[in-house]
């Protein structure tokens, strides 16, 4: 499952010409995409995408941290770029677990590639590398969890 999601990620980064600079610039990803993004003044939701009659739009709450409004687009991409189809809201109480799940980890390699990570984790504590591709202290912990390495990061 989680392979889907992380391959299609990197396919996105190949193709957007990704050179290991971050912060990755999810809305630049999303115009050159043609999906379009919008802020939107909603406070129960942190996001939602429409994939529906050829339309493609992401909303995001202005509401959010701006590191939380990136990784809620990123996750709104993966849903439409994972074909799941029809519209989908990010309340963080999914309806669909696995289908979170593929965009979560969508969203976590297109923020935080691995191979862009793996080059420098051992230089940075995870503070500064949360600071540094502009996500969450948790989101960092989660891929440097996954890159094995987090025992021996300076938290």
């Amino acid at each position: 499952m989680g392979f889907k999601a992380r391959h299609t990620a990197r396919r996105v980064l190949r193709a957007q010409g990704f050179a290991e600079e971050y912060p990755i610039d999810i809305f630049d990803i999303c115009k050159n995409l043609g999906i379009e993004t919008e802020k939107a003044n909603i406070r129960a939701l942190h996001g939602l995408s429409i994939n529906c009659l050829g339309i493609r739009k992401i909303y995001y709450s202005r509401n959010l941290p701006v590191n939380r409004q990136r990784f809620t687009v990123a996750h709104e991409l993966g849903h439409l770029l994972l074909g799941h189809a029809g519209i989908h809201f990010d309340q963080h109480q999914a309806s669909t677990p696995r289908l979170e799940r593929q965009a979560n980890q969508f969203a976590a390699e297109l923020l935080v590639p691995k191979i862009a990570l793996s080059r420098i984790w051992h230089q940075h504590s995870v503070i500064r590398l949360a600071k540094m591709f502009q996500v969450s202290y948790d989101c960092m912990v989660l891929r440097l969890n996954e890159l094995g390495c987090l025992h021996q990061v300076k938290m």
